[in-house]
């Protein structure tokens, strides 16, 4: 019997003062870092699943806070160990340092250079080498451990914290850049709330070339060489780097995919590596879907150190019911869309782009989305190290956590090989407010009657009242809508209003696009509201 048995069976049959102070015994036996990372996760499982519980007020001040303490000293005794092993391994019995035999001829240079190669040719699949690794689980989020029981996987770790740090010290730069409008053309963007995505490239020759279109990672990459040279007597390149990174990652993940037993021709492509950072206060994002199919994924990698958290889950109800289709939408939706059933239904059925859209993310118009994570209940987020990996499959409502101070990880995906998956695309994302706002967009012509055309603006100030973000609709691209949802932005975040004067606001907002809208389809009839796009 396992460990995380024999305690949740302890747990279970928990009747006396006495079997808890056993269990607790338990646990202190643990000598094992991540079998007591583990242990942790499952007794707040277990708190919140015997919650009220006789003995669960008894476990509320001893178990959070003795295992926690416990972790801290096995974790830092590991430290000592690790990093005193690595001494003694250059210590020559003369007292001259020595190279490890590992990574003579460069070693370093030839990491994971298996998986390299067959992600290179494009079919990366089950690698022979790779070890398994229990994930820690939450409901669909997994969390893989960072592995160093290599020389390449432990340089691969320091490769990464001087990467975190190049990133931090980016900071001045980005902003320049942004000031300046020259992200786009140097391999970065500013997505929502302030985060900055800087694009890597998937092909070695970029970097090699010092290519201007990715100015911005090639310029992290040469500060990371800087830091490795000062630290290290051995010497990189970017594109060293550049390997470095994409391998650890592509195998810290691959210990959970291709493992993965719901998946049963595991073989995977990887791409669309990034770097996503935030600086300061960030709040945290607007739940969202941007990978539709259950057999892809999505993966990150945390690269600096401090208190981190895991991108936060979300699922609607139980209750809730499901949502595919335009008779699901009146039917499941919110009050609003409910409001519009004889109005949209056929509208929307008769569009494929529509059917679409409800088909992939159609969820995210449910009246009621929650938070589906322990993490905070857990209080495991500082358990995170620097090359931490965590997989998160498609068609789960998502949203990256607030942060208070830096934060920055490293972004891909995973696809299936063969036709069971389509390659992700960073274009393609929506929240409540934007799904909103599409529909919207292709029922709007389509409904000749005032009354009706003013209950569809509603669906959208319901969906962005829903969303509490002023930058809810920053995807939308057509325009008359986009300046209606600007407007609505304004009144819903406006200090000092009470609710009977944003009700009249609303409504004299909804009147001037209204009016707008009659007045601009009398001179250019269908032409003003389809081609009313910016790109």
């Amino acid at each position: 019997m396992s460990l995380k048995e024999e305690a949740y069976l302890q747990y279970h049959r928990t009747k006396s003062d006495e079997k808890v102070s056993q269990f607790v015994h338990l646990l202190e036996q643990a000598d094992d870092v991540v079998v007591l990372k583990k242990l942790y996760v499952f007794i707040g499982n277990a708190r919140k699943k015997f919650a009220g519980c006789p003995q669960q007020q008894q476990w509320q001040p001893i178990l959070p806070v003795s295992v926690k303490q416990r972790l801290k000293v096995l974790q830092s005794d590991l430290n000592k160990k690790r990093f005193s092993n690595m001494k003694k391994e250059r210590i020559q019995p003369g007292g001259k340092v020595q190279k490890r035999k590992s990574e003579g001829d460069d070693c370093l240079l030839k990491i994971s250079t298996e998986v390299y190669q067959q992600w290179v040719e494009g079919k990366v699949g089950p690698v022979p080498s790779l070890e398994k690794h229990e994930a820690l689980k939450f409901d669909k989020i997994h969390i893989v451990p960072p592995t160093s029981d290599t020389c390449e996987s432990e340089m691969a770790l320091k490769v990464l914290a001087f990467l975190g740090k190049a990133i931090r010290l980016s900071q001045s730069y980005l902003e320049k850049l942004h000031e300046e409008g020259q992200m786009g053309e140097r391999g970065c963007t500013m997505i929502n709330n302030k985060r900055y995505m800087i694009s890597i490239p998937k092909d070695a020759c970029h970097v090699v070339n010092d290519d201007s279109q990715f100015e911005v990672i090639n310029t992290v990459f040469k500060t990371v060489v800087s830091m490795w040279e000062k630290k290290t007597a051995h010497k990189l390149q970017p594109v060293d780097v550049w390997r470095i990174v994409v391998t650890y990652c592509i195998t810290q993940a691959s210990r959970d995919l291709l493992n993965n037993r719901s998946i049963e021709n595991p073989n995977f492509q990887f791409d669309t590596f990034t770097v996503i950072a935030a600086y300061g206060k960030v709040s945290a994002q607007r739940s969202h879907l941007d990978m539709y199919q259950e057999t892809n994924y999505q993966c990150s990698m945390f690269i600096h150190e401090g208190d981190i958290e895991a991108t936060n889950e979300f699922s609607a109800a139980e209750s809730e019911g499901q949502i595919t289709s335009a008779e699901d939408l009146v039917c499941y939706g919110a009050d609003a869309w409910v409001k519009v059933r004889d109005i949209v239904v056929n509208i929307l059925n008769n569009s494929v782009e529509a059917t679409d859209m409800l088909k992939k993310f159609g969820a995210l118009l449910l009246p009621k989305v929650v938070r589906v994570d322990n993490q905070n209940d857990l209080n495991v987020c500082n358990l995170y190290d620097i090359g931490t990996c965590m997989t998160l499959p498609g068609g789960v409502i998502h949203a990256g956590p607030k942060s208070q101070k830096f934060r920055a990880i490293l972004f891909f995906t995973a696809t299936p090989k063969g036709n069971l998956g389509d390659v992700y695309d960073s274009d393609t994302q929506h929240n409540r407010t934007s799904l909103s706002l599409s529909l919207v967009n292709l029922v709007f012509p389509e409904v000749k009657k005032k009354q009706e055309r003013s209950k569809l603006l509603d669906c959208i100030i319901d969906s962005m009242k829903r969303d509490k973000d002023p930058s809810s609709n920053d995807m939308v691209r057509h325009v008359p809508l986009r300046q209606f949802s600007d407007a609505v932005n304004y009144i819903l975040h406006k200090k000092s209003c009470t609710e009977q004067q944003q009700q009249k606001q609303l409504e004299e907002a909804k009147q001037a696009f209204l009016h707008e809208y009659n007045e601009k389809m009398k001179t250019s009839s269908a032409t003003y509201w389809e081609s009313s796009y910016i790109y």
